[in-house]
């Protein structure tokens, strides 16, 4: 299995702080590989790199073999922040307009994505009045539109009802049957236990546990591993954790 990203020893300083430190990751095509650990861990930061928004301190991002270039927007690249952001003048159809544009897709592809968000019904809506959970799906639409190889996705099913919640599983599912890579930033353990990704837990902007999918299956009667992701994650949250690290499990 290649692999479509690729973190080397890359480390983000803002200022004196050290948001992430001598991070390595390789996440496979055709895999989902989800971030975990508390506010603050990394996460959004990891992804913000991956995504060409920030400069590495140190180190190398690449995707594909192909080292990410700060601020150069990739047809192959959809990045979903926690916070989307739009002109609150433009209407929801003219920001899918632009996605559309900026990728260089056509009707087939608007259609495909209008029926993962389900935002056919507010094309016509100023930004600005939309609510916090349609601005959500805008999000996605300008992410997932044209159907990018690379999938960066910060809390992807916050602020969705369970129906589009359930259409996004499935367009993920369907994305990674046809070979993209996922990289997905989540406290939500039930991706976990729906798309069995690779599992990284972070905590204070280091890597401390690995985990392979197959450890996810709840149903599973040998869930040691995926206890001690699990655990990890609630002890980082408590603020008990020195003693559970020093060790990377691959």
């Amino acid at each position: 299995m290649s692999t479509g990203l690729r973190f080397e020893s890359v480390t983000r300083r803002f200022g004196k702080l050290d948001a992430l430190t001598n991070f390595g990751l390789q996440c496979p095509s055709g895999s989902m590989t989800c971030l975990v650990g508390p506010n603050g861990a990394g996460k959004s930061t990891a992804l913000a790199l991956a995504a060409g928004l920030l400069p590495p301190t140190s180190g190398q991002i690449t995707v594909s073999g192909a080292t990410v270039e700060l601020a150069t927007p990739s047809e192959s690249t959809g990045y979903l922040p926690q916070r989307s952001s739009f002109h609150a003048l433009l209407t929801a159809g003219e920001v899918l307009d632009l996605a559309c544009a900026i990728r260089s897709v056509g009707a087939r592809a608007r259609r495909q994505v209008l029926e993962v968000t389900g935002l056919r019904e507010v094309l016509d809506q100023p930004v600005g009045n939309l609510s916090g959970g349609w601005l959500r799906r805008l999000g996605l639409l300008s992410c997932l539109v044209g159907s990018p190889q690379l999938l960066l996705l910060d809390e992807p099913f916050v602020g969705l009802d369970p129906e589009t919640h359930e259409r996004l599983v499935n367009h993920l599912e369907d994305r990674l049957e046809s070979g993209a890579t996922v990289l997905v930033a989540s406290h939500d353990f039930e991706v976990l236990d729906r798309f069995n990704p690779h599992t990284v837990v972070l905590v204070e902007g280091r890597l401390q546990y690995i985990e392979a999918p197959g450890n996810h299956d709840s149903n599973s009667s040998d869930t040691r591993d995926h206890q001690t992701s699990r655990s990890i994650y609630l002890e980082a949250l408590s603020g008990n954790h020195a003693s559970s690290f020093g060790k990377v499990e691959r």
